[in-house]
C-alpha cells in the first residue's frame, strides 16, 4: 500500500524533534545556545528529512549526506568556539540521534502504528494536529525532565555571572566553579581566578596588553596598574608554567538574586580558552561557599 507523505507534517515533525535533540544536547554539554540559532537549525534539521522522498542511496553517501547536515545543524545551533567543542558537541548529537532512532525503531517493529514511515534514516508521523500540539508538550516534558536529572549532576549553582572591576573599569563574564581550581598567590594567600585574555582585555591598560596576551615583555612603568601586576605559579598533569595576573579592586558573583563582593582576590589571565564556550572565567574553588 502507498503511504502518502504531507510535505507540511514531515517538516513540523522532524524540525520538532531535531529542537529536542538540539536541547537534550545543549544541557548536557552546556553549551552556549540562542532562540534563533535553535530555531533555525531545527529548521535545517526539518529540510533534511525531505531526504525521506529520495530513493534508497547507497550506505556511504547517506553517511556523507547526514554528516554535512548534522554538521551544518550543530554550527548553526552553537556558538562552537573551538574545532574541539564543535567535535565534541557534534558526538552528542548523534549519541542523542542515535538513542532517539533506537526508539522509533523499536515502535515501528513493535507497534507498527499507521501513517509511520522510516526511511533514509528519516522518521515520518501522519498526525492530526492536536495530536501533534500533544507530541510537542511530551517532546518539551522529556526535554525538562532530562534537565532535571543532568542538575543533579551539575548543579545550576556552579554557574554564576561575575564582574571584575579595575581603576574603575568594569567588565562582567560568565563564570563557572572549578573544583579542581585551589590556585593561590604567592604573597597573599588570596584565591586566584582564571579568565581568557579576551574577556578581561578591556581592564588591561594599553602598556601592558603585550605582556599579558603573551607577546612582550612586562613594561619598566610606575602607575596605577603597575602595583596591581602578579605572576602566579600553576601545575597540571603533564606540566606547568607561570599566569600572569592582576589584583583588581573586588569582583562581584551574582547568582539569581543574591549578589557577592570579595576584595582580596587575585585574576589570572590565560590567552588560550577555556574548554566549553559558555563561561570566560574559571573561579576558584574555595568561592563555592558565596554559591551555596
Amino acid at each position: 500500500m502507498t503511504q502518502v507523505v504531507y510535505a507540511d507534517v514531515l517538516f513540523v515533525t522532524n524540525m520538532l524533534i531535531t529542537y529536542l535533540l538540539l536541547s537534550l544536547v545543549a544541557s548536557v554539554f552546556r553549551a552556549n545556545r540562542g532562540v534563533w540559532r535553535m530555531i533555525f537549525a531545527s529548521a535545517l534539521g526539518g529540510l533534511f528529512s525531505f531526504y525521506i522522498l529520495a530513493p534508497e542511496q547507497h550506505t556511504l553517501i547517506t553517511m556523507l549526506i547526514k554528516f554535512s547536515f548534522s554538521a551544518a545543524i550543530i554550527f548553526c545551533g552553537f556558538k562552537v568556539g573551538t574545532v574541539r567543542r564543535f567535535l565534541k558537541l557534534l558526538l552528542g548529537f548523534y549519541v542523542v540521534s542515535f538513542g532517539f532512532a533506537g526508539i522509533m525503531i523499536a515502535v515501528w517493529i513493535i507497534v507498527k502504528p499507521n501513517g509511520m514511515v522510516i526511511n533514509n534514516s528519516v522518521v515520518y508521523f501522519n498526525i492530526s494536529v492536536p495530536l501533534l500540539l500533544v507530541s510537542c508538550a511530551f517532546c518539551y516534558g522529556v526535554i525538562w525532565l532530562a534537565q532535571r536529572v543532568i542538575s543533579k549532576r551539575v548543579p545550576h549553582n556552579s554557574m554564576c555571572d561575575v564582574t571584575i572591576c579595575v581603576l574603575n573599569v568594569s567588565v562582567t563574564c560568565r563564570a563557572m566553579i572549578d573544583t579542581g581550581n585551589s590556585l593561590t598567590d604567592l604573597f597573599t594567600g588570596w584565591p586566584v581566578i582564571i579568565a581568557e585574555y579576551g574577556s578581561v582585555e578591556r581592564l588591561i591598560p594599553v602598556p601592558y596588553k603585550a605582556f599579558y596576551s603573551c607577546k612582550g615583555q612586562l613594561p619598566q612603568m610606575t602607575d596605577g596598574f603597575s602595583e596591581r601586576v602578579r605572576a602566579t605559579p600553576y601545575d597540571v598533569v603533564g606540566g606547568g608554567g607561570i599566569l600572569p595576573a592582576f589584583r583588581p579592586d573586588y569582583i562581584i558573583l551574582r547568582n539569581g538574586g543574591r549578589r557577592t563582593k570579595i576584595e582580596n582576590v587575585i585574576v589570572a589571565v590565560t590567552v588560550n580558552n577555556l574548554p566549553q564556550s559558555d563561561y570566560q572565567v574559571l573561579l576558584n574553588s574555595t568561592m563555592s561557599d558565596y554559591m551555596a
